[in-house]
């Protein structure tokens, strides 16, 4: 049986031992706890899960006193669909962001060599923006839509919307693609991390 379950973790490290932790609770088959999306998916044995998923959170405890565990997001067939959706805002990062270098690449060509006109350049940091940032901009309208309080996403929104309103186009589709970027490359390192982690000797 498994659920997914939202918890208040924001840093790799304290992910990780948290992962480590309650992967060692007994009837736990597996346990993946991501800090970027913030949630821990936990799978057990259905007899007794309840239970299981307390001790899981005693065990995270451990490591950060203050761990919450909200209520699943939903049954097992909808959990996995959630993290289906993960997995392909994930698997299409890459393509978002080489989008957003092509618009930045295309926009500076045609500013430096064809003299665009700014409605031009515009339209075309637009497009890279609205490609870089869709994910940028769910997030943020989703955290305001439940009244939580701003997240790094929420800022950028702000910043590169605010940006596009005084007119520096280019710095604004920058701001997300530097984001985006980094945080493509820190999921990555997570997952390297976690593999080594798993394939070490106990």
């Amino acid at each position: 049986m498994r659920r997914t379950y939202r918890i208040n973790v924001d840093d790799a490290d304290t992910a990780l031992e948290i992962e480590k932790k309650a992967g060692k609770v007994p009837n736990v088959t597996a346990v993946t706890v991501s800090f970027v999306h913030e949630k821990l998916y936990l799978e057990a044995f259905e007899e007794g899960f309840d239970r299981t998923a307390a001790a899981v959170l005693a065990a995270g405890r451990t490591v950060k006193k203050d761990l919450v565990m909200e209520e699943p997001t939903a049954s097992c067939g909808c959990a996995d669909e959630d993290e289906e959706k993960e997995s392909w805002a994930e698997r299409t990062a890459v393509w978002r962001i080489a989008f957003g270098l092509a618009a930045a690449a295309i926009g500076i060509w045609l500013e430096y060599f064809y003299g665009a006109d700014r409605l031009t350049l515009g339209a075309v940091y637009g497009l890279g923006l609205l490609a870089v940032g869709c994910n940028v901009f769910w997030g943020a309208l989703v955290r305001v839509a439940h009244l939580k309080a701003p997240d790094e996403k929420l800022l950028m929104s702000i910043a590169a919307l605010g940006a596009f309103a005084i007119g520096e186009c280019l710095e604004g589709l920058a701001v997300l693609l530097f984001y985006e970027i980094g945080e493509y490359l820190e999921d990555r390192a997570v997952d390297i991390r976690r593999s080594r982690k798993r394939a070490a000797p106990p």
